[in-house]
């Protein structure tokens, strides 16, 4: 704090923080990365290669492993947590169910004067030390007061207006992971009363913001999230607040799009890019390619190998964490904003992976990309099924620009014939594609003015809406699902919220009198002919 002095523990406290950020975490990161390269040029073939980075690798090892070291480090670490708290909670606050988070703004004065590098170094040795999973390491971190940094990282995570770097949040995410992960410190997050009340929302913000970093970090952080989620979820500690999410229906839902939008994204490019990794394999089969065309063709190869692997594991974890939470909460799902993008979403994963064009996705060794499809279409039939009472969803499926009833049935007979799902479900799989059939079969309005039509999909009114900044008349599920990415107006880009739209009631009667007239005068027709 500028003119004011400190005394010698205070600076011996701070030096030790900026030795260990200068000195031993950076020599934990080059390993860890040296690791993964390892990994990489190994999976390769390289060899040569290989044993060098592996020699590098255990000579660093040897260096940053000391377990004395490791541990003096990491207490130290859980030291720095506990000061840390000290310094967030005003007086004698219990650390307890009683604390409310967020915790206000702004954060004490010396709390902003804390440097970032502080709470990454604690993120990064406690995973360094996790990530070693050798006897000695977890035996450390049982000896080690590890609940301080849970209960640092449990009240930043629920106080993200305290942190407004992303990067940090979704980090500080990670540390719990590791804790999780070293399952002798597994009783520290399920029986901790703050976790209890907080994590799991705090976890779902802490998914949203990593989607705002570059995908080569926000996978790795992104995954870690996923599998905690899914842990957390089968907690009967923490499913009951789990559950209580789906009260918040707008938190909800912007998480529940976040999910869609990043399975189309991931499971759509990474398919995508298995006929290219093909093609590419083949061409490097041909003995007369020449030397320098191979080499570029061997680096496009090795990147697109890396970023499949890297989406499929992903994807695989993201799918597995909808298939938990769709299983208990359907409703949300149905809402008139969320329910087309998940019925497309899951009718174009099915004619992916078991439509016309899935012999295309046949590699070899599938694995070396974490590429599951048999586990990939099962838990995308999981998921559809879990919708399998509801109208609106055959309804959904039937609008898709995906749909087609052969290619559904074709699928259909894919899951018997894999044994996905046993024979009440292949019962109820044929009784939902029937009802979608029906759902299919609609009435032709004939031409519709372009008053009922909506400005942004061209499609027929049902709920139409005035924005207040722009005058502009929308269906309400059409800007619902904007807002979900974008809380701005579409047409003036003025700042907009849910309830500031105002129902159109004399265009919506209107619209109700024009369908019941030409219902009424014309014969339905298959919409797919």
């Amino acid at each position: 704090m500028p003119g004011s002095s400190f005394n010698f523990i205070t600076q011996c406290f701070f030096l030790t923080s900026r030795c260990l950020s200068l000195g031993l975490l950076p020599a934990c990161r080059k390993c860890a990365n040296l690791e993964r390269h390892f990994s990489h040029v190994h999976h390769r073939g390289d060899h040569e290669q290989a044993s060098r980075v592996f020699a590098h690798f255990r000579a660093l090892r040897a260096q940053v492993g000391d377990p004395e070291l490791l541990e003096e480090a990491l207490r130290f670490m859980c030291l720095a947590a506990d000061w840390f708290i000290g310094a967030l909670l005003p007086g004698d606050q219990p650390l307890d169910a009683s604390l409310t988070l967020p915790l206000p703004s702004p954060p004490p004065e010396l709390i902003g004067a804390v440097p970032q590098y502080f709470l990454e170094d604690m993120v990064d040795l406690l995973g360094f030390v996790e990530d070693r999973g050798d006897p000695t390491s977890v035996a450390m971190l049982g000896r080690v007061p590890l609940h301080r940094i849970v209960d640092l990282v449990i009240v930043l995570l629920g106080s993200p207006n305290l942190i407004h770097n992303p990067h940090i949040r979704t980090k500080l995410a990670k540390a719990l992971v590791a804790v999780h992960q070293a399952e002798v410190c597994d009783d520290l997050l399920r029986a901790h009363p703050l976790g209890q009340k907080y994590l799991s929302s705090s976890l779902l913000a802490a998914y949203g913001d990593a989607g705002q970093l570059a995908f080569f970090d926000q996978a790795p952080y992104r995954k870690d999230i996923t599998t905690f989620l899914r842990w957390l979820w089968q907690s009967k500690e923490h499913y009951s607040q789990f559950r209580a999410i789906a009260d918040d229906e707008q938190g909800f839902m912007s998480f529940a799009n976040s999910i869609i939008n990043h399975i189309n994204s991931l499971v759509s490019e990474s398919l995508d890019s298995l006929p290219d990794i093909k093609d590419m394999m083949q061409q490097l089969a041909d003995a007369a390619l020449p030397a320098e065309e191979r080499e570029a063709l061997e680096g496009r190869l090795d990147e697109s190998e890396q970023m499949c692997g890297m989406q499929f594991e992903l994807a695989n974890e993201t799918l597995a964490l909808l298939r938990f939470i769709s299983a208990e909460i359907q409703e949300l799902f149905l809402r008139p904003e969320l329910v087309e993008r998940m019925a497309s979403m899951l009718v174009s994963l099915l004619r992916k992976l078991a439509g016309p064009r899935n012999l295309d996705l046949k590699v070899d060794n599938p694995d070396r990309y974490n590429f599951k499809p048999k586990e990939m279409l099962n838990d995308v039939v999981t998921i559809f099924l879990h919708f399998e009472p509801y109208a609106d969803f055959h309804r959904a499926c039937s609008h898709s620009a995906f749909y087609d009833a052969d290619m559904m049935r074709k699928a259909a007979r894919t899951v018997q014939r894999l044994n996905l799902v046993g024979g009440a479900e292949n019962d109820k799989l044929k009784s939902m594609l029937q009802a979608i059939d029906s759902a299919s079969i609609e009435v032709d309005l004939g031409e519709i003015p372009d008053e009922f039509l909506d400005p942004l999909l061209q499609t027929l009114m049902l709920d139409p809406v005035t924005l207040p900044s722009s005058g502009t008349v929308v269906d309400r599920p059409t800007i619902m699902q904007h807002l979900l990415n974008d809380s701005s107006d579409p047409f003036s880009r003025a700042p907009l919220k849910a309830d500031e739209l105002q129902p159109n009631d004399e265009l919506k009667a209107r619209i109700e009198a024009f369908v019941k007239e030409r219902t009424a005068a014309a014969p339905p027709s298959l919409s797919a002919e």
